[in-house]
């Protein structure tokens, strides 16, 4: 069997070093661009590895998309080891799969991989590494050009139609009603949890995200609000978290090819 080289010593596991690093979902995330040199492959127990696609890492672990072939060894439970990559840098992780679930793409399923260990210190030999796994990070993608895409935005204080900006495995950004004055609700909405229902997937149809709103930022001549999807159990991800992660691997392959 083929073995990859580690970068990272593989000690066992430090549960109260595991308890600080497991950080999900934490203020502390930013998101990934389309430009992002980083790789993943599975490793698999025969034969070469095979490239994937992620759309969401932490120093804890990562969610994947992988080939249908492989779902009688990526299930709950199961050891996996993935195959990093950036520029020359190949090194191994070490992991378990959290959870596992089909997709409309019947030969994708998408997983849930907790990693075994991974050296904080890692940052002081390959810093070009910890900007990945220092923080949660997730691929962020746009609509297509030209297509407007509407959500249904609604609080305890208030509700408007609004237009998506752009979304990932952990957030969600929005335009602010074109109001004047602008309502109160939108005022004093920051730190407030907000539903959202919108068409991510016309086949699948109308789905609903529960988020708070974190920033308040200018987009052209837009106000939009940053809201974070609260998900905190990512054993029991719902429906409409796998429709969102559906969602952003098409555009992710869309971006890369017709608009790339």
């Amino acid at each position: 069997m083929r073995k990859w080289p580690q970068i990272f010593p593989m000690p066992p596991p430090d549960k109260s070093r595991n308890q600080k690093l497991n950080t999900r979902r934490t203020a502390g995330r930013a998101d990934r661009t389309p430009e992002s040199d980083l790789t993943v492959s599975l490793v698999p127990r025969s034969g070469d590895p095979v490239r994937l696609e992620w759309s969401d890492i932490s120093v804890a672990g990562t969610k994947i998309l992988a080939p249908a072939e492989f779902g009688s060894d990526l299930v709950e439970g199961a050891p996996v080891r993935l195959r990093f990559g950036v520029e020359d840098l190949n090194f191994r992780v070490n992991g378990r799969v959290v959870w596992c679930h089909d997709t409309a793409d019947e030969a994708m399923i998408s997983v849930g991989v907790d990693f075994a260990y991974l050296d904080p210190t890692i940052s002081e030999t390959h810093p070009e590494l910890w900007v990945y796994f220092n923080r949660r990070k997730a691929f962020r993608v746009t609509p297509p050009l030209g297509e407007v895409l509407e959500v249904e935005l609604s609080g305890p204080q208030g509700s408007a139609s609004v237009r998506l900006v752009d979304i990932s495995a952990t957030g969600v950004s929005v335009t602010l009603p074109d109001e004047h004055p602008t309502p109160a609700w939108v005022e004093n909405g920051l730190g407030h949890k907000f539903d959202l229902h919108l068409t991510l997937l016309p086949e699948v149809g109308e789905i609903k995200l529960v988020t708070r709103a974190e920033r308040v930022f200018r987009q052209g001549k837009a106000d939009c609000w940053g809201l974070s999807i609260l998900e905190e159990d990512e054993r029991h991800l719902g429906d409409s978290l796998e429709i969102v992660e559906e969602y952003i691997m098409a555009r992710q392959r869309q971006m890369r090819g017709v608009e790339g």
